[in-house]
């Protein structure tokens, strides 16, 4: 069992409000983290139907029979025990009397808005950071390639899983399951054709129309799955960062997946042979990058602050704030360094008033602090260079 990240955060915040409520996708440790850091409160899944029912058909009673000091699993199962749980609350200002967890994102944030806010904090767990990854196997220096491939699930490292099975399993279960009870979708096939197509479009300019015309659905369809894509963790869109310095700048946003073990398994990748030999290796190692960097932000309790900076001579992949300020930084999977890669980010760092101190060009070569950027091995993001407290 490994510490991860967020304990310090979720411990700060459970004794700040009157319960805990922690989402993230499913099998990314929400459970295990839960009972490891409380482990002297009851537990309760609403994934057991029969605990489900009692919730559903007795919620006082229910609350009444875990009153107080319990874990609560998978409460987006019965969303409307959260307006008895509103009451429960509000009868004593004891901190941290219920831990809450649950797998999806708007569903569960919108009723948390709704009933619980002031009562509750809210924070996102999501898979293993690289930190974490080397954790596993005691070591500080992460193999990227293999991290890339078995993706940052902890049950892959914790059983020794094949990823391929792992992630076949997942996806399945995600279909069958998550997909059917955030929106009636009537084409699942088509739904699955979605989310492959996306896997290739995973580091690009999110073109809904494209998009639409490859699987046959509409625009409005489009943009409708990719909002079931972010509520079940597997994909997000990352913003163009918002400055008013430039009509040229552009305005459409980007695809990313959470986790490279989905995203190498959609797009057929199995070895590291196939990885570094596919065209698309340089967009999975940005997708990792990218998820590493709002990892560390969300593990510290803040909204991920992430974007990218594009124009029409080019683009720089990651703006982000740091305690320091603005930083800025061009992600490459190549070992060697050679100055056109840092071109953008000398123009977007003088246009964002970025200084050179935090400028970085994340790649897979050797660390080292030149005059204009500083280069980042990506495994020397283990070492806090983001911490966001020091940067």
């Amino acid at each position: 069992m490994i510490k991860r990240a967020i304990e310090d955060t979720l411990k700060k915040q459970s004794a700040d409000f009157r319960a805990l409520t922690i989402t993230g996708p499913r099998q990314s440790g929400k459970t295990t983290l839960a009972r490891r850091l409380f482990p002297d409160y009851r537990y309760v899944s609403l994934e057991d139907l029969d605990m489900r029912q009692f919730a559903q058909d007795d919620p006082r009673g229910f609350l009444k029979e875990y009153d107080n000091r319990t874990v609560i699993d998978e409460v987006q199962r019965v969303p409307d025990l959260l307006s008895y749980l509103q009451t429960k609350l509000d009868q004593s200002s004891q901190s941290a009397q219920y831990i809450l967890t649950g797998s999806q994102n708007f569903l569960l944030s919108e009723h948390i808005g709704q009933t619980l806010v002031g009562r509750t904090s809210l924070a996102t767990l999501l898979p293993l950071t690289l930190d974490e990854i080397g954790s596993f196997h005691a070591s500080t220096n992460t193999d990227i390639q293999a991290a890339i491939l078995k993706g940052s699930y902890p049950a892959v490292y914790n059983n020794g899983l094949d990823p391929a099975v792992f992630y076949s399993s997942y996806v399945s279960l995600y279909l069958e399951r998550d997909v059917r009870e955030l929106r009636t979708i009537d084409n699942l096939p088509k739904f699955q054709k979605f989310i492959t197509l996306c896997a290739g479009r995973a580091g690009q300019l999110l073109n809904m129309t494209d998009l639409s015309g490859a699987i046959g659905v509409d625009a409005k369809t489009i943009d409708a799955w990719i909002g079931v894509l972010e509520a079940s963790f597997i994909a997000y869109r990352l913003q163009p960062y918002a400055a008013n310095i430039s009509k040229r700048l552009t305005k459409m946003p980007k695809l990313y997946f959470y986790d490279t073990g989905i995203l190498c398994y959609l797009l057929g990748i199995r070895t590291r042979g196939e990885l570094v030999k596919s065209h698309f290796y340089g967009s999975i190692f940005e997708n990792l990058i990218i998820g590493e960097l709002m990892k560390h932000q969300t593990n510290m309790g803040d909204q991920p602050r992430l974007h990218f900076i594009r124009d029409h001579s080019g683009e720089a992949d990651c703006v982000f704030q740091t305690a320091a300020g603005l930083a800025i930084a061009e992600i490459k999977v190549s070992n060697t360094y050679v100055s056109e890669h840092t071109i953008k980010l000398t123009n977007f760092g003088e246009l964002l008033g970025i200084p050179k101190s935090r400028r970085y060009l994340i790649y897979s070569g050797t660390t080292q602090n030149r005059s204009d950027v500083k280069l980042v091995n990506v495994s020397d993001l283990q070492s806090g260079i983001f911490n966001y407290d020091h940067v």
